[in-house]
């Protein structure tokens, strides 16, 4: 394998990578912003959970995460990690998942 060839794997994986994590933060944030205020953290946190209990999965095109990776097939990777970031620093400090 050539270093060519290295670095473009490189750079699909880099780039598949970005594409689940900017998934799973859009749904948790959606997710934190549905609570009702005063929400317990517990009750947060399992519904994270029931959310992520069925495997993301392509076939079914009802899965939420199917859906938002499928909305990113054309987006630039350092965008989704630039997005991915400020989402993740918006829900830092929500009292369901506060900054200690």
């Amino acid at each position: 394998m050539c270093e060519a060839d290295i670095t473009e794997n490189v750079e699909v994986a880099n780039r598949a990578f970005a594409m689940l994590i900017c998934t799973h933060v859009f749904v948790l944030r959606h997710l934190l912003k549905s609570l009702p205020v005063g929400a317990d953290a517990m009750v947060a946190r399992r519904r994270w959970v029931l959310v992520e209990v069925p495997p993301p999965s392509l076939r079914y095109e009802d899965d939420v995460f199917a859906v938002v990776i499928n909305s990113l097939h054309s987006a630039d990777t350092v965008v989704m990690l630039e997005i991915a970031h400020s989402m993740l620093h918006e829900i830092v400090g929500n009292e369901n998942f506060p900054h200690e």
